[in-house]
């Protein structure tokens, strides 16, 4: 899905909307992204127009929209990374950071810009249903999906292929660049890569 959307980055379109039902998977197991129905040229200066703001917040779906998304300001590619994010904290955690969408707009956004979305692993503590158990997410897992989730667009992961790339790092075992790279964070990671190397030594 990474790949899809960094794809249409590159072309100069954002998605917008990206969501569990604008997502399928096809029988080889490859995801489909779907539904560019409200999906902006970057070229466009929308943002500061009320008509497209309006546009933008009645055609979005609130609860996988960016803050600057329901606030009506101009979109970058750093509203798709913070969907991914929502996404993947559905997928991993079985619920969504944030419930907005029942909530008048005002409130929506002050949700988003006030409450900072609860720790995955936390979550999934609590959670009898849990796709994920707590571990596989405490740490590298907890840091990627809260990156996604900051409030700031400029504080997010740069572009969707950084966000793909701590991916990558992760299922690879190694260290992710969501988390501050200190001397025991990449011992631990290499222990783990190489257990029985280490462990023959």
């Amino acid at each position: 899905v990474c790949d899809a959307v960094a794809h249409a980055h590159r072309h100069l379109v954002v998605h917008r909307d990206i969501k569990p039902g604008n997502v399928l998977v096809d029988r080889d197991g490859r995801p489909r992204l779907l539904d560019f129905g409200i999906a902006k040229e970057l070229a466009v200066e929308w943002g500061g127009d009320v008509a497209g703001g309006a546009a933008t917040r009645a055609l979005a779906t609130p609860d996988y929209a960016a803050p600057e998304q329901l606030a009506g300001e101009p979109i970058t590619t750093a509203a798709d990374v913070f969907a991914l994010g929502v996404l993947g904290y559905e997928l991993l955690t079985g619920r969504r950071p944030w419930t907005v969408t029942a909530l008048p707009l005002a409130h929506a956004v002050r949700a988003l810009l006030d409450t900072p979305p609860p720790v995955p692993s936390a979550v999934t503590e609590a959670a009898p249903d849990r796709p994920v158990v707590p571990r596989d997410l405490r740490g590298d897992l907890d840091a990627i999906l809260l990156q996604c989730l900051r409030r700031e667009p400029d504080r997010r992961y740069a572009s969707v292929e950084d966000l793909a790339r701590d991916l990558r790092r992760h299922l690879a075992g190694e260290p992710v660049k969501a988390r501050r790279a200190t001397a025991a964070y990449r011992a631990g990671h290499f222990v783990r890569r190489y257990r029985w190397l280490v462990g023959s030594v």
